[in-house]
């Protein structure tokens, strides 16, 4: 066990890891120790926690701008409707969505004619290469950061120490997106949906052939 010292009243104890001290509170630390060193270090600890070392993903969004097709009068330049990049992303819709609305058909012909439909929709989606240019908006980032300047700027004062941040500012950036088919994967895809489709001309001819709607 090492003898520790509590950074603020001077107690004593034998501890075998690092503790609290039980008469005021505040952390203890081994001995020997510098105070002035050992207390400018646990502040530059402190303070390095509320560094922004690396912009995460959740940081930045992308978006585009889209011209609206109604401007008001009063508008002195032209009006843009924002389109998140997450919406492009969900533009066509999941498996799951296809299939519960091709199932939910009340009717056989209905059911054809849905998957049929269905089918089409994904070829040509998987056949049609997707480009946009997206703008970068760093809002959540800066909100972060606001409130990590407000520790900072609270933290200083403590010491006595009276700081006055720059404002923060971020360079533009501008997603040049695009989606372009696999060659290697499109065969595929198209021997695929071309089986489905027989199957379902197959199905449709097979059920008119013996009524059984």
């Amino acid at each position: 066990m090492a003898e520790y010292k509590c950074i603020c009243c001077d107690e004593i104890k034998d501890s075998d890891k690092d503790c609290s001290c039980s008469t005021c509170g505040y952390k203890m630390f081994p001995t020997p120790y510098d105070r002035k060193d050992t207390l400018t270090r646990e502040i530059k600890n402190f303070l390095a926690k509320f560094q922004v070392r690396k912009i995460e993903k959740s940081d930045i969004s992308f978006h585009r701008l889209v011209l609206k097709k109604k401007q008001t009068e009063e508008a002195k330049e032209e009006q843009f409707d924002i389109v998140p990049k997450a919406k492009d992303d969900q533009r066509f819709p999941s498996f799951s969505k296809i299939q519960k609305n091709v199932y939910k058909a009340d009717k056989t012909e209905k059911f054809i004619e849905r998957l049929q439909s269905s089918l089409k929709q994904i070829r040509k989606h998987l056949h049609t290469p997707f480009k946009m240019d997206y703008k970068t908006d760093f809002a959540a980032l800066k909100y972060r950061m606001s409130g990590l300047e407000t520790v900072w700027v609270n933290a200083l004062s403590e010491l006595d120490i009276a700081i006055e941040l720059p404002e923060l500012t971020m360079p533009e950036i501008e997603l040049d997106y695009s989606e372009i088919p696999d060659e290697d994967l499109l065969g595929l895809a198209d021997e695929l949906l071309d089986l489905l489709e027989r199957l379902s001309t197959k199905i449709h001819k097979f059920i008119k052939h013996n009524n059984n709607y």
